[in-house]
């Protein structure tokens, strides 16, 4: 391989890499909003069985929300105390979260983006 060639195998390796990276910054975000979709949809599926959440709940929530790096939650649903079976349930959870993201080839930047988790469905609670 002459001088040339080897600039050039060199130079398509940069740019692979570089697009390689820039892959795994598109997926990230993608992750953090499976990531916070099953986390909220586990607490949804308590309160739709258990007739809403306790307060404990509702802060054990908050606590693994913040482990995985998501801040200013705001937690709005029915209460353990008010539901009964049929009633409508509400459950809705909305946070922020701050992620990488690509502006260039090899240009990065911190991104704040806001996510939302919202159902609205009856309890499944069963009152003897």
């Amino acid at each position: 391989m002459n001088n040339s060639g080897v600039v050039v195998w060199a130079m398509c390796m940069v740019l692979i890499v570089g697009i390689v990276i820039s892959f795994i910054y598109i997926i990230v975000p993608i992750n953090l909003k499976y990531q916070f979709n099953d986390i909220c949809s586990d607490y949804n599926y308590k309160a739709l069985v258990e007739g809403g959440l306790t307060v404990e709940d509702k802060n054990h929530l908050k606590e693994r929300l913040i482990e995985r790096g998501y801040f200013d939650i705001n937690i709005i649903t029915s209460n353990k105390d008010e539901s009964s079976f049929a009633k409508s349930i509400k459950f809705i959870v909305k946070c922020k979260t701050k992620y990488v993201i690509t502006v260039g080839l090899l240009k990065y930047k911190t991104a704040e983006g806001n996510l939302k988790y919202e159902k609205y469905s009856f309890s499944k609670k069963v009152v003897n």
